[in-house]
């Protein structure tokens, strides 16, 4: 038996076609858990899964608020916010004394190693003592990680050491200068020579003889 309509054709476009779609080409997201996962693309249409980078474009308004920070679980994010009002109160009961947050995390590390440094009477660091410093420091945290030795500290080295080199003999021939304040007199000048005048050296005058009392002659004598 065979179905005809006017003309004498089959129907093959409506409910016959639809009666042959059993295959699914979508299935679950690992990632966003939507049923978009392309299985012989092996690409999520929603999410752009297995790429690290979400699927996200500027035409579509409606699939960037679908995303953005506040649908999810905020496992992280719901921290920082409870911290930053917690610390924030804090610095409303306690305003003089400095607490560390997010924001200022970066400075309040810097002022505590000035503090550290100007208690055991260091001078504050350079900039490139600074970056050595750091830099030891996260080579320290990998080794730990690992599982390593510890690496040994390096004192810092000047990339140009000529810079420091003529730093230090200006600093040197600042000393050497006398102030005019601190001025002495030269030690040749207060010692004078034999054949020095006596103007120049008024210690090596000779001394004039003391004056004697005049002799009066005796009555007796004639």
């Amino acid at each position: 038996y065979q179905r005809r309509v006017h003309g004498g054709h089959k129907m093959t476009k409506g409910t016959t076609s639809f009666g042959q779609r059993h295959n699914h080409t979508h299935g679950l997201c690992k990632r966003c858990g939507r049923r978009s996962w392309h299985v012989g693309h092996k690409l999520c249409a929603q999410c752009g899964y297995p790429n690290a980078k979400l699927r996200s474009y500027r035409w579509s308004i409606k699939a960037r608020r679908r995303k953005r920070i506040g649908t999810g679980r905020m496992r992280y994010m719901k921290k920082i916010f409870k911290k930053a009002a917690h610390e924030q109160r804090d610095d409303r009961r306690f305003p003089h004394i400095p607490v560390k947050t997010a924001l200022n995390r970066r400075t309040f590390k810097n002022e505590k190693m000035k503090r550290d440094r100007a208690a055991k009477g260091l001078p504050p660091m350079t900039v490139g003592e600074k970056k050595h410093f750091l830099q030891h420091r996260r080579k320290c945290k990998r080794a730990l990680a690992v599982g390593n030795k510890l690496p040994k500290f390096r004192s810092y080295q000047h990339p140009n050491p000529n810079k420091v080199k003529k730093a230090k003999k200006s600093s040197k021939t600042d000393k050497a200068k006398p102030s005019p304040k601190t001025s002495k007199t030269p030690k040749t000048s207060a010692k004078a020579s034999p054949k020095s005048s006596p103007k120049s050296s008024p210690k090596s005058a000779p001394k004039s003889p003391p004056k004697s009392a005049p002799k009066t002659k005796a009555k007796g004598k004639a």
